[in-house]
Formats: structure tokens, sequence, C-alpha cells
């Protein structure tokens, strides 16, 4: 009986862990100075922080939710990235322009698999 007690315990335990160290994460991941992204296995936009929406120039409602395309198109990343990286390969791309060829910032970034979606 003492040990399905502690069992029974230990579950809450780790499940208070859990949620603790998913809030931590989701902080970090809001908060970050550089920008970031997560995109889900099919290339919708699940979830962009404040850094990259300030550097796109976009709001989340015209991120999350929706396909990558517009905010590849407006960060100079061309359509078969988003592929290769969920193929499982890590792409690095040096300086790029926000916006197109005359913009006066740049960025520089990378594409990691993660999952069965991607990181930017």
């Amino acid at each position: 009986m003492a040990n399905k007690f502690r069992e029974a315990m230990g579950k809450g335990t780790r499940r208070a862990g859990a949620a603790k160290t998913e809030a931590l994460l989701a902080a970090a991941f809001e908060h970050a100075a550089a920008g970031l992204c997560l995109i889900g296995a099919d290339g919708t936009v699940l979830r962009a922080n404040a850094a990259l929406l300030e550097l796109a120039g976009l709001v989340g409602d015209e991120v999350e939710g929706r396909s990558a395309e517009r905010l590849f198109k407006v960060l100079g990343l061309g359509d078969p990235v988003l592929e290769r990286a969920q193929a499982g390969e890590r792409i690095d791309f040096g300086p790029r322009p926000v916006g197109g060829p005359r913009a006066e910032t740049w960025w520089s970034g990378r594409l990691v698999p993660v999952g069965e979606g991607v990181l930017l």
C-alpha cells in the first residue's frame, strides 16, 4: 500500500515538474532576444515569438496558424528550404535582407528539424 501511495505521489510530482518546465520553456521562447518560430509537419506556423514578428514586420495572426510561406517570403527564404528541413537537414543561411533586396534590415538564421516539425 505504501509503495502504491509513493508511486501515485511521484507521478503527481513529475506532472507538476513537467508543467513548470513547460511554462519555463514557453517563457524562454516568447522572450528570447532572437527570433524563433515553430513550424508543424504540414508547414503551418504553430508559434512565432515577438522578436521574429518584429523582425518580419508582421503580427501573430498574420503568421500563426497559417502557412510558413508568407513568413519565408518576407525573410528572403526560398520554397525548398522548408522541405529540406522537414526531411531532416539542418540548414544554416547567411545574411539575408528582410522584405526584399533594398531592405535595410538583414538577418541570419538556421532551420533545425525538431520532432515532426521545424524550428526557425
